[in-house]
């Protein structure tokens, strides 16, 4: 995030009530911030990955599916994924989807996965 970006989420920021699961959530924070944040705890890693899916003409059956797994992690809870080519598995977790029923009985399902960092 840029830094006006940043507070801007400041300005119109809420408590976030879910537990935290994992660890490996993603801040923003600015560069001034940095040293107190790595004092808390916190640690940087450019080589997380972030994979985006668009499952379309599936089943609702199967979209139900897709969607009842992803609805139960909630965004927070992190899930094994392994990507096509990669030699292992690593945690993920699905920061946002949407579906759609673009035919009767067909639809459409968007993901982001988003790579966490494993303790």
């Amino acid at each position: 995030m840029k830094t006006k970006e940043i507070y801007d989420f400041r300005k119109n920021y809420t408590d976030y009530k879910k537990p935290c699961v994992f660890e490996g959530y993603k801040l923003a924070v600015l560069f001034d911030e940095k040293d107190e944040i790595k004092k808390l705890g916190g640690k940087w890693n450019q080589d997380l990955k972030s994979w985006s899916f668009n499952w379309s003409n599936i089943s609702e059956t199967d979209a139900d599916e897709i969607e009842t797994f992803l609805e139960a992690r909630g965004g927070a809870e992190s899930f094994d994924y392994q990507p096509q080519g990669e030699a292992a598995s690593k945690k993920y977790i699905c920061v946002n989807w949407s579906k759609s029923i673009p035919y009767l009985n067909r639809a459409t399902i968007n993901a982001t996965f988003q790579q966490v960092a494993e303790a």
